[in-house]
């Protein structure tokens, strides 16, 4: 018996790198229906929950703004590119999607149901895998790596890649959507992107579930992905501990 009391809705909005810790912790508290709201980055971090609670309990949200905990109560938005999109992994989500995207709305942050989240996933997976890893291996802020002519150069190849990638698995974006990426990425400010700040802690990114991810499919498909691939060894070689011997 758990001594956890039991709920019908778990928002998860902890680092997906974490996700597979935390998930023997939700199974205390969930009832069968339980629906599980993924917030997170990342590309297929739904697919991941809906393996243990079930696809018709998991919902997505893809969300466009950032920002830091000033001080109790207090958050500080470093920036906010609406809408946030919400959408569920099957039908028997769809209302709860749909009441989720009213109520955000509401509150001040603009969200928009769809039926095709995979398609937003991919769009915050390749501006993230652009810019965050960068801004993580230069210590540096987003608006530095992007008024920087040699970094926004690498942040636009990660971006083609991305895109390329995205395509040979079946998403179809709008018309001028790499500027639109550039752009979008332009107007972060100086905003130090969570993956920055996980070296800084020397936690682990969540960078198999972005770059990573962005590998993984290229494989699938046969798109060549050096830069991302080039992205995630640097970052994982961060990650690592050193085996070198301590000095005396």
């Amino acid at each position: 018996m758990s001594n956890f009391p039991e709920v019908d809705t778990i928002v998860i909005s902890t680092k997906a790198s974490i996700m597979p810790r935390i998930i023997p912790e939700i199974e205390k508290v969930a009832r069968p229906g339980t629906r599980i709201i993924s917030c997170q980055n990342g590309l297929g971090n739904e697919d991941f929950l809906a393996e243990t609670f079930g696809p018709d309990n998991v919902l997505r949200i893809v969300v466009n703004y950032a920002g830091g905990l000033v001080d109790n109560g207090k958050i500080w938005m470093s920036f906010f590119n609406p809408p946030n999109y919400i959408g569920a992994v099957t039908d028997a989500g769809e209302p709860l999607a749909r009441q989720m995207a009213e109520m955000m709305t509401e509150a001040g942050l603009d969200t928009q149901f769809t039926t095709d989240i995979k398609k937003y996933e991919w769009e915050k997976v390749i501006l993230n895998a652009a810019l965050s890893p960068v801004c993580a291996l230069t210590r540096k802020p987003m608006k530095d790596m992007m008024d920087f002519e040699i970094t926004e150069e690498l942040v636009e190849e990660l971006l083609r890649e991305g895109i390329q990638v995205a395509e040979a698995a079946g998403v179809t974006f709008d018309e001028g959507f790499f500027e639109h990426c550039v752009q979008y990425l332009k107007k972060a400010g100086y905003h130090k992107t969570s993956m920055h700040q996980d070296i800084e802690r020397g936690a682990p990114t969540e960078i198999d579930w972005i770059n990573g991810q962005v590998v993984k499919h290229g494989r699938i498909h046969g798109v060549k992905t050096p830069y991302n691939f080039a992205i995630t060894a640097l970052i994982k070689g961060l990650e690592m501990e050193s085996k070198a011997p301590k000095e005396h």
